[in-house]
């Protein structure tokens, strides 16, 4: 579900940290995720004329603090005529397309989260595939 609370920005930075210790990676982004949400309003739908969550993502890197990312949630019906699959590796993949181009981490992130919410919300739909 979106993280709405303290304890449930505090429970998903613990997530990140366990995830990290686990994988024995140097950092984990972790997202916030959709499924939830829409599931309990209709795909994609607002609810009763609200507007929806902002999409929640929580960067863990190492001692540093956490870096939590928010930006307005494109539903799946509103992009792409309502399918949109592949987000996360399309994230991944500008990710380090950021980091080839010598960009530190967290602004990697922040430019890849900026990249795929952008393609999410002008993207075209092309019908059945």
């Amino acid at each position: 579900s979106a993280v709405g609370s303290a304890a449930e920005a505090a429970a998903a930075e613990a997530a990140a940290v366990e995830l990290r210790r686990r994988a024995g990676c140097g950092a984990v982004l972790l997202k916030g995720g959709h499924a939830a949400y829409f599931a309990a309003q209709g795909e994609g739908a607002a609810g009763g004329g609200r507007s929806p969550p902002p999409a929640m993502d929580v960067l863990v890197d190492g001692e540093a603090p956490p870096v939590w990312l928010s930006c307005a949630r494109v539903g799946a019906t509103e992009a792409a005529g309502g399918g949109c699959h592949g987000t996360g590796c399309v994230l991944s993949t500008a990710i380090a397309a950021m980091l080839a181009h010598g960009h530190p981490l967290v602004d990697s992130v922040v430019l890849a989260k900026a990249y795929v919410t952008q393609g999410m919300a002008s993207a075209a739909a092309v019908g059945a595939g």
